[in-house]
């Protein structure tokens, strides 16, 4: 008799429950969830994420596996009233969620992200609403956060965006619970490497205000490869907690 080829195992509900609810939970994977609000989709390359494909196989999976996933909405009707809901289906204990930073804003499921990616196409836009205004603290459950920066920019000129959006973060005492990557072309920058950022904004700094006031300075004025750390002048202080013992805290003062 020859084998059958259909990828139908036909004994399934024939199963125990507990040995059918035991083959579907491993099945759930990490995914990438890409939210895009109808209003935002002409700013996306991407689209939206479908429901997870455990939600739709069949009753049975969808009723067992909506336990591990959470129904996060899009404010999205009063900019383009429609009767169909956004809605979107996300494990938040495993999944990334990627947005547009404006869809952030109205996104239900703020406090249970842990994985977030940011686009931001207007950079001034992205750090006033979302750094400023503090929109990002929402986000109490975060571990990663991922910046895409499509602003554009030169090189060095691009950091000056960012540096107080890293600092105020990470040049402190107690630094955010979460890793910050802003990424934008070929440029990537982390906590690790934001001290070699700021040499190259330094530099760069001098070599402008050298070329706008070149009498203030002597012809060998130009900052050189071994230039000093500029924390002690470049940067804003160290922020401390209240009960903090850091030596750099009695200097300060």
């Amino acid at each position: 008799m020859p084998e059958s080829t259909s990828p139908t195992f036909h004994p399934f509900p024939r199963l125990p429950l507990e040995l059918r609810q035991q083959i579907w939970e491993p099945s759930i994977e990490p995914r990438e969830v890409v939210i895009a609000a109808r209003r935002t989709i002409p700013f996306h390359s991407r689209q939206p994420t479908p429901s997870p494909p455990l939600l739709l196989a069949c009753t049975e999976s969808r009723s067992y596996c909506q336990r591990f996933y959470t129904k996060a909405t899009v404010e999205s009707a009063r900019f383009n009233p429609s009767p169909a809901p956004e809605y979107y289906w996300v494990n938040f204990s495993l999944d990334e969620v990627y947005m547009h930073d404006c869809d952030f804003l109205y996104f239900s499921g703020t406090s249970l992200i842990r994985r977030l990616a940011l686009v931001a196409d207007d950079r001034d836009y992205f750090l006033g609403r979302m750094h400023s205004m503090g929109a990002i603290s929402k986000a109490t459950a975060l571990r990663k956060l991922t910046i895409i920066d499509r602003d554009g920019d030169e090189a060095e000129s691009w950091y000056i965006g960012w540096s107080d959006f890293m600092e105020r973060r990470y040049y402190r005492c107690d630094p955010v619970p979460y890793h910050t990557t802003i990424v934008c072309d070929d440029l990537v920058l982390t906590p690790e490497n934001m001290l070699e950022f700021d040499r190259r904004l330094y530099k760069w700094e001098r070599r402008f205000d050298m070329e706008e006031n070149p009498g203030l300075y002597e012809s060998d004025g130009a900052p050189s490869d071994d230039d000093a750390d500029p924390r002690d002048s470049h940067r804003q202080n160290w922020h401390h907690t209240k009960d903090c013992t850091c030596p750099q805290k009695e200097q300060q003062q």
